[in-house]
């Protein structure tokens, strides 16, 4: 659960199994990236929708008087998180950009011993395609930063 201690103590989001499947009901198939989609996008409607299924101990309103939208939107996106996956939003983006980047890397070099290994005749045209291929960043660092963007 994710307080919102600015309310009082007993003011928490989280979600169970029934409102996660509240939120499929409301935002239909695919519902976690289109529930993540309206917070990222400050959609009030769905903001409101979110925070009536998820927040006990306080209205919408109540959290809408107190907080920010981006602190209202990032709690709810931090409790769903934590239901889905076990750790904050943040942490999980940067889990995956950490992933991407190990299989990334791993496929720069698979590319590179298929280049060192091929026949002259066909060197040339893989190292074209790998120079097509998208840009490797160098550090972890470097993808959580383009995965924020």
């Amino acid at each position: 659960m994710i307080e919102f201690s600015e309310l009082g103590p007993d003011v928490k989001a989280g979600f169970n199994i029934d409102r996660l499947q509240r939120l499929e009901a409301e935002f239909g198939e695919k519902y976690t990236s289109r529930v993540r989609q309206a917070l990222d996008s400050f959609d009030l409607n769905a903001i409101r929708k979110v925070a009536e299924i998820a927040v006990d101990g306080a209205t919408f309103n109540e959290l809408a008087d107190t907080l920010p939208l981006t602190t209202i939107a990032s709690r709810l996106n931090d409790a769903l998180s934590i239901t889905l996956y076990g750790k904050v939003y943040s942490e999980h983006l940067e889990a995956l950009a950490i992933e991407r980047f190990r299989t990334s890397r791993r496929h720069q070099e698979i590319r590179a011993r298929l280049i060192i290994e091929a026949g002259e005749d066909i060197k040339a045209e893989l190292a074209a395609a790998v120079a097509m291929a998208s840009v490797i960043p160098e550090t972890p660092a470097e993808v959580v930063k383009a995965a924020r963007k």
